[in-house]
């Protein structure tokens, strides 16, 4: 199982989404957002706090205290700048990731994350990696397609990030309720897989995998790239109505094609 650990890269994208939801809240202005003027003084102060020493025990603190039911429980710079701490601390990855999730849910917070920030694309490519992890399929599925539209804008490429799409390629419900929903599944991994094969350098895709790109870019990754981006087929064994000969052949192309010094000749 990959862990996800806090790195020197993913520290500078900390830093970036800090400085960004800092801008957009207007921490140290003197003008109120809210007509609770004495509820703004505490939640800028508590703002100060956290970020005076990011990551700190104390920053973690004073976000928890923003999100209390007395101050601010849909505080959305709270929910990210929260989530994202303790997404990188093993014991409370789960909290972490439902407070980023969070962050996408307009009942949850007020107002919603920004889609036009780079850091949302990141975000929901995060969430998605950690629920395939957990074998959690819907929410899985869910963020990673989010993020893999927001690739293609900020990556100014159509078919957007492979990695990602390589990950909706190998992603499947690993315990189906339904033989629809395992057939479903299966529709869905092959038909992202095809369209990856489909392409190649002069297209939307550009092979093999750049997996120093890979392991700055998300945090878990750097232990290893193809695993981040692959995901695992053995749960396949339980599809007993899916060519799962078909499946795991596209699956070795697409690693061949991503990681050709992979490649061994008997």
């Amino acid at each position: 199982m990959t862990t996800m650990r806090p790195l020197f890269h993913e520290i500078f994208l900390f830093l970036f989404i800090l400085l960004s939801f800092a801008s957009a809240s207007g921490v140290g202005s003197q003008r109120l957002a809210t007509p609770q003027e004495e509820q703004e003084e505490s939640i800028n102060h508590l703002k100060q706090i956290a970020y005076s020493n990011p990551g700190s025990p104390t920053s973690i603190d004073a976000w928890r205290q923003i999100l209390s039911d007395d101050i601010d429980p849909k505080n959305l710079e709270a929910h990210v700048m929260l989530g994202w701490m303790l997404m990188a601390t093993p014991p409370h990855q789960e909290e972490g990731i439902r407070l980023l999730e969070n962050s996408f849910n307009e009942e949850k917070v007020s107002p919603t994350i920004d889609y036009n920030l780079p850091q949302t694309y990141i975000i929901a490519a995060t969430i998605g990696r950690y629920r395939s992890q957990m074998h959690e399929y819907h929410k899985a599925r869910k963020f990673t397609k989010i993020a893999l539209e927001l690739s293609k804008v900020h990556d100014n490429n159509d078919g957007g990030d492979l990695c990602i799409q390589m990950q909706l390629a190998n992603m499947y419900d690993w315990f189906p309720n339904s033989t629809q929903a395992a057939d479903n599944a299966i529709t869905s991994m092959l038909s992202y897989s095809y369209k990856i094969l489909s392409q190649d350098d002069n297209n939307d895709i550009c092979w093999p995998v750049k997996d120093a790109e890979i392991a700055q870019m998300f945090p878990g990754a750097s232990n290893d790239p193809y695993v981040h981006c692959s995901l695992s087929t053995f749960y396949l064994s339980f599809y007993y109505r899916a060519d799962v000969a078909l499946v795991s052949s596209n699956n070795y192309e697409m690693a061949r094609r991503g990681w050709p010094k992979l490649n061994t000749t008997a």
